[in-house]
């Protein structure tokens, strides 16, 4: 629903840049909603306030969609949540990741699928005010830019995060093993 909508907007009507393009992504437990406009025609700072104006008119899109349309959307994703497995490659790839992210939660897809199956179009909104547009209680943002060397500004800002912020996770690579095995 967005993605069409925001490539139509952005790459088509105002002509903005070669990429545009929206999706979901997941990386350490962090859900996250990830906007790609690339251009040779705006600086990033510029794209990204009419992505921000992209999203405010976008809210009155979603609350001019009637119930049927969500039905149409919710039920197609769910499909293609459940959809999955169908060759054991993909599967090995899967059932992997949720080793690695130490979930362990083999069943996820069509759980998830139920879940999408309950989504109702005040739920959406909700959803899209709460996370989604700016001022949103709950919305976390993370931008990127970058610039073509012609455009880029000539001092950068970089922000430092302390550990504190960003602990660093603990891998048993600092452990003493020779220790734990001393025979008593």
């Amino acid at each position: 629903m967005l993605d069409k909508a925001i490539y139509s907007e952005l790459r088509t009507r105002q002509q903005l840049g070669y990429i545009v393009q929206c999706g979901v992504t997941e990386a350490q437990g962090v859900r996250a909603l990830v906007f790609i406009v690339q251009s040779s025609v705006k600086t990033p700072p510029e794209l990204e306030a009419r992505l921000e104006a992209f999203l405010r008119l976008f809210r009155g899109t979603l609350s001019l969609i009637s119930d049927e349309e969500i039905a149409t959307y919710r039920d197609a994703l769910a499909a293609e949540m459940a959809d999955v497995d169908q060759r054991a490659d993909g599967q090995a790839s899967r059932l992997w990741l949720e080793c690695a992210a130490q979930r362990y939660d083999f069943g996820r897809p069509w759980r998830n699928a139920k879940r999408m199956r309950r989504v109702t179009r005040e739920g959406v909104i909700a959803f899209f005010d709460r996370y989604v547009v700016n001022g949103g209680e709950s919305r976390r943002r993370l931008s990127t830019h970058i610039f073509a060397q012609r455009v880029a500004p000539k001092t950068l800002r970089v922000d430092s995060v302390n550990e504190e912020f960003w602990p660093v996770p603990v891998d048993g690579l600092n452990k003493n093993w020779a220790a734990d095995r001393a025979v008593v």
